[in-house]
Formats: structure tokens, sequence, C-alpha cells
């Protein structure tokens, strides 16, 4: 999913991929709407520094993978 995101595929679709790999059959959404640096937790704040197009490593929590 990584490399894929890092290519420029939608977000969407790996979303979507994802999901179907985990076996969860709930529809995948993508759409966070506007997130403030203030709502994400320590671990996740640096992707506010990312220029458009930058994807960090994967980041991983406790309970998910993040990209």
């Amino acid at each position: 999913m990584h490399a894929h995101a890092i290519s420029g595929e939608g977000f969407g679709k790996l979303q979507s991929d994802a999901f179907k790999i985990a076996g969860i059959k709930t529809a995948a959404n993508s759409n966070m709407g506007r997130v403030r640096r203030t709502s994400l937790p320590p671990s996740q704040v640096l992707v506010m520094d990312l220029k458009p197009g930058e994807v960090l490593s994967v980041i991983e929590g406790p309970n998910e993978y993040l990209i």
C-alpha cells in the first residue's frame, strides 16, 4: 500500500483495497475532511508538515497502520 501511495494512487482506492485484504466488509471512506494539528495524536502530528504529494513511511498504531 505504501508503494502505491508513493506512486500517486488515490487514497480512496488504497483504503478500499486495504479493507478487502483485511476482510472488512463495510464501505471504505478515506475522506477525513478538515483535520487540525491539535486534533491529532502526537505520533501523527508530523503529517501536517508534509508538502503536497509527499508520503511518510508507515505509522504503526495500536490497532492500525497509517499511510
